[in-house]
């Protein structure tokens, strides 16, 4: 039943709608060929792969470890330098090129008297990413 009180003939209403699937199937092709021009693949990663992950502010990269794939569609887990388990979309990671990922973990700390080990350790890692970059 319409709820509306304008005179529609009965033949127009019991019509059946005519699809047609060629004209469909070309408009979908066409917008997906379309759609595709500008689109990018996106990286696969795989539990202990390295990676680069994007910092939240600003386009510092710093070096990651893929350590779990996250329920999301295209999210991982991923540790940080410090160790820190983050949630990261894969538009905010990159393969790294050196498959080592412990060559941040392994510097040999050999602390000065005069410079705070904190400091040192900052310098370290520094040093490591630009290294890599």
């Amino acid at each position: 039943m319409l709820r509306t009180t304008l005179p529609v003939s009965s033949n127009i209403l019991n019509k059946e709608p005519h699809i047609n699937l060629e004209q469909l199937n070309t408009k979908r092709l066409k917008a997906m060929k379309y759609y595709d021009q500008h689109s990018q693949h996106r990286d696969v990663f795989k539990v202990g792969d390295s990676v680069l992950l994007q910092k939240e502010k600003g386009k510092q990269w710093v070096p990651g470890e893929i350590v779990g794939k996250a329920k999301t569609p295209c999210s991982y887990f991923v540790k940080d330098e410090f160790g820190r388990v983050l949630r990261k979309n894969s538009s905010f990671l990159k393969k790294r090129l050196s498959n080592t990922t412990a060559h941040w973990r392994a510097i040999d700390f050999d602390f000065d008297d005069t410079i705070e080990p904190l400091q040192c350790l900052r310098f370290q890692l520094m040093a490591t990413v630009q290294c890599h970059k």
